[in-house]
């Protein structure tokens, strides 16, 4: 059984985890971003995709794409501070809809400009109860490389839902921030996907699925900081940043991730696509090796 995580443990310690075998049966977003592709290309308002797009394939360094540099800032001025503190400047809009009888949805959607943008894809969604007994929302976003975001890593979205009932979304706001994730040297996170994210133990928990870093990175909500102006404007005008505490390695690529309470176990899903084309899936027993 796995015994409670504490920010002090060292970066070296390897969390058990289950691993679930599975393949895609195709390629759908890579099928999409194609048609997009050319959909776009040929109406002339693909943003600036098509540009950092050929920058960042036409980029060689030693045989692989360029590689992109963290950000970092100095930290020691840096203000602790707490997910009850932090100061929210968005709101999302609560919904709720009937599908059939007895049956109905309830959510929000965020902000127009957060709904509309090309820069950030939403991953990892996990809820979060603070020490004061507060409940959050986290969603994690992974910083698009062909906008020219990669260098930003990734970022969660500390939503407050407060203590309504599902019934009580309709025509409600919930207030939520973006944190920026960092390391424990107050680096981002360059390419990171963050596809999956848990929360246990005071901590929240994102999969690491990037080549030689498949590993859980654990943020304890203790490691929230405030930046200064200076130091924000350094980290893309992020305002607050979530530290990470510890890194778990991994023996699989983490695609997603969730907690077994009653075995106290990570589960890890990992994605694998089998096949020569992109887009057609394979099936073969040495896909998984």
């Amino acid at each position: 059984p796995m015994q409670p995580l504490s920010i002090e443990q060292q970066t070296n310690t390897p969390l058990p985890a289950r691993r679930l075998r599975g393949r895609s049966t195709a390629c759908f977003a890579c099928v999409v971003l194609s048609t997009a592709l050319l959909v776009i290309v040929a109406r002339g308002s693909f943003h600036l995709s098509i540009t950092n797009l050929v920058t960042t394939l036409g980029s060689k360094n030693g045989g692989g794409t360029q590689k992109i540099q963290p950000v970092c800032v100095d930290g020691s001025t840096a203000t602790r501070t707490s997910p009850d503190e932090i100061a929210m400047n968005r709101a999302a809009k609560g919904f709720r809809k009937q599908l059939i009888p007895g049956i109905a949805s309830s959510g929000f959607f965020w902000d127009d400009g957060d709904s509309a943008t090309r820069k950030w894809r939403p991953q990892g969604v996990t809820t979060v109860k603070s020490s004061a007994g507060r409940r959050y929302l986290a969603v994690s976003w992974y910083g698009r490389r062909d906008e020219g975001y990669a260098a930003r890593g990734a970022r969660v979205s500390v939503v407050e839902m407060g203590s309504d009932g599902d019934g009580e979304f309709q025509n409600k706001t919930f207030p939520y921030r973006h944190t920026l994730l960092v390391d424990k040297e107050f680096c981002t996170l360059p390419n990171i996907h963050a596809g999956g994210i848990e929360y246990w133990n005071g901590s929240l928990h994102v999969v690491d699925s990037r080549r030689s870093r498949f590993s859980i990175i654990s943020f304890s909500l203790n490691e929230v900081y405030e930046l200064g102006p200076n130091l924000s404007n350094a980290m893309f005008g992020y305002r607050y940043v979530l530290r990470g505490s510890s890194v778990h390695p991994l023996s699989v690529k983490p695609s997603f991730v969730s907690f077994d309470r009653d075995l106290s176990l990570f589960v890890v899903g990992t994605y694998n696509r089998c096949g020569p084309k992109m887009g057609v899936h394979t099936d073969s027993k040495k896909c998984m090796q």
